[in-house]
């Protein structure tokens, strides 16, 4: 390819295009003539100019049209966009794609123009060929003249065509007798003396501003002179890149949150904003057209200049996770889709500030999809630790975080925002998350998408919630010393109540007076130890463990459960009867020190229970005896225990401690149990667990605990020794024979 006999020297700022304009207004050849060379071919095979041109050039190609047009190649480089690839996204998504629609719609292929800068200085050169079509016109970010105070225009005034027809790059690209600053594009009225239709024609750099045109604010350009600092060499080009996707992202949520925003622009463009958005909303007849208006800035340059002023003062907002929540909260009431941005923010995400990422990560989880047949995703946060998270949510974090919230249970609520917090530390599926909160995955389903659905319905949206959430995972990843509540689970996961603790708590209620006296049997203490591990493990009494229950037949299970509930609201209802009220301060008492000892790394009492089960149908309890005068020492009764089907008797100290015990099992009277405490203490104080191991399954576990307070049961009564020893005797006799057998 032969240079060509002249050339120009390019002005500052200059894009190809522009140079291209020049250049073929000077040598009087069709524009399509010099940008062949540009682009390697030396036939025509279109009169199409490429969009790569504007973008960046080929080593080959930039070298040919450098050897052409008598330029370096430095200076042939410098006239496309590739300088800035690293500083705004929109020019290396643009390079990656070959098809128009592929086209990254922040970058304009038809550039603004400043009338000012087209007309040019007074050189000759300037005089004859106009002034430089600058490369910043083509980002919708450039919006101004700073050097001559004006916005930009979008369009040429005579024939306002400038979003009609095809965006080409240049127009006419066969016609060399056009002016650089004519408008190219179609005149309004065809040509009398020629069937095609004719160039508008229009000197664009002619063109003044009206009177009752909008002038930049002081503010806005301002703003303006951020941006270009931004892209000149001396701006960090990572910290570019992420503010030019930034403003980008919160552009988005202000055109679909408005007039939530209508405060942050200025009172003589709201008017325009107000139509704009209008039409955006109402723009095409499917969700995807109306998207991709949604996400294209708007030509005109005093509507775009106000769309990023208040995207860059949003994105100063201290609180930038709720500032976001909110516009998202009122693009939802607009009828914007709800993933319509988070699907915007998926494909950003990586080219976006840490800042912004941080804030808007928790408010689109809700919608993404999870990889993975079962939901499975990898960690999303790595600044707290999943056994610091409760099963159950905190009442206070509950009533701090998520008591304004509407439209889904309290209960559900609680128990979502734990899973949701595990998982976010932890990865996995969401069930994987609430197994190892020890919620059953069987009874309790949890996945992103009945999640989703669930808050989609509820009065707030699921932004709010994710928003929510996230605060409350920050107050957990400042905490200094949190507690680790999957350590307590742990340590509790087959933990109940002993029979010598229960009595020494129950020791301590107030005496009941009148009748029905209160039930103090096995499952009031089963459900006191639920109580307990719930305050201790802040778990869901649902999934407490229930040893005591696990050892009663089938039928005892069935009436059990038939209470649980009633007993669990007694003790947790705000306005409880007396006496559940004074037994629920006893059992706060009871897990607090627990707990402490629980932390401290020492291990709590096991209650250790019969290693028999009853098998038959309980018999018809006994008659209630008449109290017998109280004496000291030593003291003789018997309790009938319906649920167990058995009678018990007990040889007691002179506080009410056992000293021998035994228990008659069913209608036959089967000895199940015959121990005495001297003997206990005996094996005790020569270490043998083994022979204690062995004692406890041949005679059966001697009743733990002061048993002080029988007399106010009604299963309960006092014989004499006489008695007590007509019952030891033989029941010693027949385990004995049975071991030996």
């Amino acid at each position: 390819m032969h240079p060509l006999p002249r050339s120009l020297v390019p002005l500052t700022g200059e894009s190809l295009p522009g140079f291209i304009l020049r250049l073929s207004h000077r040598l009087n050849v069709p524009p399509l003539h010099i940008a062949r060379m540009a682009e390697g071919r030396s036939e025509p095979t279109s009169s199409h100019i490429r969009h790569r041109l504007l973008l960046e050039l080929d080593p080959s190609d930039a070298v040919a049209f450098a050897h052409a047009t008598r330029l370096s190649l430095a200076e042939v480089m410098e006239l496309t966009l590739a300088g800035w690839k690293e500083r705004y996204p929109p020019i290396g998504a643009s390079s990656e794609t070959t098809s128009r629609a592929g086209r990254d719609p922040w970058l304009f292929i038809s550039p603004r123009h400043c009338p000012n800068c087209l007309a040019g200085d007074a050189s000759p050169l300037q005089k004859q060929l106009g002034g430089a079509w600058q490369k910043a016109w083509h980002l919708p970010v450039v919006f101004a003249c700073l050097e001559h105070k004006r916005y930009l225009e979008h369009h040429c005034r005579r024939c306002g065509a400038a979003e009609s027809g095809t965006d080409a790059l240049i127009h006419r690209a066969n016609d060399p007798s056009l002016h650089p600053a004519q408008c190219r594009r179609q005149a309004a009225q065809p040509s009398l003396a020629k069937r095609r239709t004719s160039a508008c024609g229009t000197r664009l750099e002619r063109t003044r501003p009206r009177k009752e045109a909008l002038q930049p604010t002081e503010r806005i350009l301002r703003l303006q002179g951020h941006i270009l600092d931004l892209l000149a060499p001396g701006h960090p080009p990572e910290e570019a890149s992420q503010y030019f996707t930034d403003l980008r992202l919160v552009a988005a949520l202000v055109t679909s949150s408005w007039p939530q925003t209508r405060s942050l622009v200025d009172g003589e463009v709201v008017a325009l904003m107000d139509t704009y958005v209008h039409n955006v909303q109402a723009a095409g007849n499917t969700a995807g057209e109306r998207n991709r208006v949604l996400h294209t800035p708007p030509r005109d340059a005093a509507l775009c200049a106000a769309l990023l002023s208040a995207s860059h003062t949003l994105l100063q907002a201290r609180d930038l996770r709720n500032t976001l929540a909110e516009l998202l909260e009122s693009s939802r009431k607009n009828g914007t889709l709800r993933d319509t941005w988070s699907r915007l923010f998926n494909r950003l995400e990586s080219s976006c500030s840490a800042r912004v990422r941080h804030a808007a990560e928790p408010l689109t989880r809700t919608f993404r999809r999870a990889s993975g047949p079962h939901g499975s995703t990898g960690m999303f946060r790595s600044d707290y630790r999943p056994e610091h998270v409760p099963a159950f949510l905190d009442p206070r974090w509950f009533e701090e975080h998520f008591s304004d919230l509407e439209g889904i249970t309290p209960k559900i609520l609680r128990r979502t925002a734990s899973v949701r917090l595990v998982h976010w530390v932890s990865g996995g599926s969401m069930n994987e998350a609430a197994e190892f909160l020890g919620i059953s995955p069987g009874r309790m389903q949890f996945t992103l998408a009945n999640d989703a659905h669930r808050w989609s319905r509820a009065l707030h949206g699921p932004a709010v919630f994710e928003k929510a959430l996230h605060d409350l995972a920050d107050q957990l990843a400042a905490e200094t010393d949190p507690i680790d509540y999957h350590y307590r689970r742990s340590v509790l996961e087959d933990w109940n109540l002993s029979r010598g603790e229960w009595q020494a708590l129950v020791n301590r209620l107030s005496p009941t007076s009148g009748a029905p006296q209160p039930v103090l049997d096995d499952r009031k203490r089963q459900d006191a130890s639920i109580f307990i591990w719930s305050h201790v493990t802040r778990g869901e009494h649902l999934f407490a463990p229930r040893p005591i229950e696990a050892g009663k037949t089938e039928h005892v299970q069935r009436a059990w459960a038939n209470r649980r509930h009633t007993t669990w609201f007694q003790l947790t209802r705000p306005d409880a009867l007396p006496h559940y009220a004074e037994l629920r301060e006893l059992l706060v008492e009871h897990a607090d020190s627990l707990a402490r000892q629980i932390d401290a790394g020492a291990a709590p009492p096991r209650a250790r229970e019969r290693l028999w089960l009853p098998s038959q149908p309980s018999p018809s309890p006994p008659p209630r005896q008449t109290r017998t005068p109280e004496i000291s020492g030593t003291r003789w009764i018997r309790s009938y225990y319906d649920d167990l089907d058995t009678w018990s008797y007990f040889e007691l100290d002179s506080e009410g401690w056992a000293l021998r015990h035994v228990d008659l099992q069913g209608p036959t009277l089967k000895p199940v149990t015959a121990a005495a405490l001297s003997e206990v203490l005996g094996i005790r104080d020569s270490g043998d667990r083994t022979a204690m191991a062995v004692y406890q399954h041949t005679y059966g576990i001697l009743a733990e605990g002061s048993l002080d307070g029988w007399e106010e049961t009604d299963c309960a009564a006092e014989i004499t020794s006489t008695e007590f020893e007509r019952v030891w005797g033989p029941a010693r006799e027949a385990i004995t024979s049975t071991r030996d057998h």
